[in-house]
């Protein structure tokens, strides 16, 4: 005796997988910009840039630039590198946010 399989529920749990992912991709807004040297205008590489709260994160590229992909419901970011003074940014409603990093001076 054959059995008949239903391919009936898998295509309907893979289709409300898809549908729960695209809106995850759409709930959010790409935001650029470049992060230069307070002191001198270089652009400065490897900046760790994260959105607060999250983990989502990246660094400058070797020109300074950086995107990233800002959550919905996410305002803030956070800028940091060693042996400069971190700053944390709101996102704002604009799609560009270039930063000025200062050194950081500590007398030992």
């Amino acid at each position: 005796m054959k059995r008949k399989v239903s391919l009936w529920p898998g295509m309907m749990m893979l289709l409300l997988s898809l549908l729960l992912s695209s809106s995850s991709v759409i709930a959010q807004r790409t935001i650029r910009g470049t992060v230069t040297d307070a002191a001198d205008g270089l652009p400065l590489p490897a900046v760790s840039v994260v959105v607060r709260g999250t983990t989502v994160g990246t660094s400058t590229q070797a020109d300074g630039t950086y995107t990233i992909n800002v959550p919905s419901g996410s305002n803030e970011i956070i800028f940091s590198m060693v042996g400069y003074v971190s700053q944390t940014l709101a996102t704002g409603s604009g799609e560009v946010i270039d930063v000025l990093l200062a050194q950081e001076t500590t007398v030992l």
